[in-house]
């Protein structure tokens, strides 16, 4: 895995990207902000400044676009994703994180809307309609998750390993 060092650059542009991504017409469920937050945690080494940083798109997006009735959950989930971020240390954790954040972001987002609008009734079936009107948006959500998650884990790992070359052949 790419060091903290190594990896800021992208890391911090990410987030640039990220906040201009969400404000810019895109396909729906296709914003990085869940890998972005996954990932926060390998680039702070304190807890709470990987949450700021997995928030600060989305409260940036927030404070120019206004404010919604579900963005609390929002931000919930993307904490939630970050704690899994501790855990991307493979291929195979990245891609388990990256299904889990997206299941938790789905979760959190849908029962944040049950809960904070008048769309749907307070019932289990209410809750149920609700997962279900938002399944389209999953599928989107999860593919970019994934696609987005394991680029950025093996663009680190190419750059990490370029980075050990450089470092090897200045020695010599």
């Amino acid at each position: 895995m790419q060091n903290k060092s190594t990896g800021s650059i992208t890391f911090y542009s990410t987030i640039i990207a990220s906040t201009i991504w969400s404000m810019l017409p895109h396909t729906t469920g296709t914003s990085p902000l869940i890998v972005l937050a996954l990932w926060s945690s390998k680039y702070s080494s304190n807890r709470y400044a990987a949450f700021l940083l997995a928030l600060l798109p989305a409260l940036i997006h927030d404070l120019i676009c206004g404010a919604h009735s579900t963005q609390g959950w929002v931000y919930l989930s993307l904490i939630g994703a970050s704690l899994l971020g501790n855990y991307t240390n493979t291929f195979f954790s990245t891609l388990y994180s990256s299904i889990l954040a997206s299941g938790l972001f789905f979760i959190c987002t849908n029962v944040g809307v049950w809960i904070s609008t008048t769309m749907y009734t307070y019932t289990l079936d209410g809750l149920l309609t609700c997962f279900i009107a938002a399944l389209p948006f999953a599928w989107n959500q999860l593919l970019a998750t994934l696609i987005l998650s394991l680029l950025w884990y093996s663009s680190n790992n190419a750059a990490s390993y370029l980075t050990a070359k450089v470092q090897l052949s200045t020695l010599k």
